[in-house]
């Protein structure tokens, strides 16, 4: 999974303001982390880290962060970065991951959580986080909704491009699952070379993630639909939530 896109995956993909997000997770951490601990720098891990752009932005923000992502081509490109020195990169699969130590808090945005595609994967990542993180500490994550995926994504053509490169990239919704097909143009010299990704989402519902959080030992604390932190409404198109360790 995307292998072909990694080399310009920031981009291209979407329109994901980083500074934000980290400016999110950076009040939602002091606001509910109850693990008691006072380190001067944070223990966190970015779970799905892709290039790494939020993870060093944390880093920046005083936070000791490890990035872990299943792609070495995206840790690659995630190295790459200025800052990237600050941060620890692992290749793991977040469903299995096996960390050194404990961490205060783990977060997963830019809807990896849709990247999972079976309820085991779902718990096993729920279970890992759980594993890993100190008792009162955070796991912080975010979804799209099925609103977003049928109203949005189903049966539509997006193409995104700049001087260097191009991605073209289609939708289709069916049984539960959001499947991709993306094409990659980029320019090398006086030509561009054609790359191709396909990629799976699968449409979560609400109480199929609170019940493997459930039984993760977490509580879902609050529940925003943007990283301004505005509480749900009915319609959201993408929703955050964060959760507690509480046994």
């Amino acid at each position: 999974m995307y292998q072909a896109i990694a080399a310009f995956y920031n981009n291209n993909i979407g329109d994901t303001n980083y500074d934000h997000m980290a400016n999110f997770l950076h009040e939602v951490f002091y606001e509910y982390n109850k693990t008691g601990n006072s380190d001067e720098k944070p223990i966190v891990l970015d779970a799905g880290c892709g290039t790494g752009s939020c993870a060093v932005k944390l880093a920046d923000k005083g936070f000791d962060v490890i990035g872990l992502d299943i792609s070495p081509e995206m840790l690659q490109k995630a190295q790459e970065q200025p800052g990237s020195d600050k941060v620890q990169w692992i290749c793991q699969d977040m469903t299995d991951m096996d960390l050194f130590g404990t961490v205060q808090a783990v977060f997963s945005m830019t809807d990896s959580v849709n990247h999972l595609l079976e309820e085991e994967e779902l718990q096993g990542f729920f279970n890992g986080a759980s594993l890993f993180t100190e008792k009162g500490g955070l796991l912080v994550f975010d979804f799209l909704t099925e609103k977003y995926f049928t109203q949005i994504i189903d049966g539509n053509v997006f193409c995104q491009e700049d001087e260097d490169s191009c991605l073209v990239w289609s939708g289709e919704v069916e049984n539960g699952f959001c499947y991709y097909d993306i094409t990659c143009f980029e320019r090398e010299d006086k030509h561009f070379t054609r790359s191709q990704d396909c990629v799976t989402e699968r449409m979560w519902s609400v109480p199929e993630l609170e019940c493997a959080l459930k039984e993760a030992g977490y509580s879902v604390v609050s529940k925003f639909s943007d990283v301004n932190r505005t509480p749900c409404k009915k319609g959201d198109f993408r929703r955050y939530y964060v959760c507690r360790k509480v046994r």
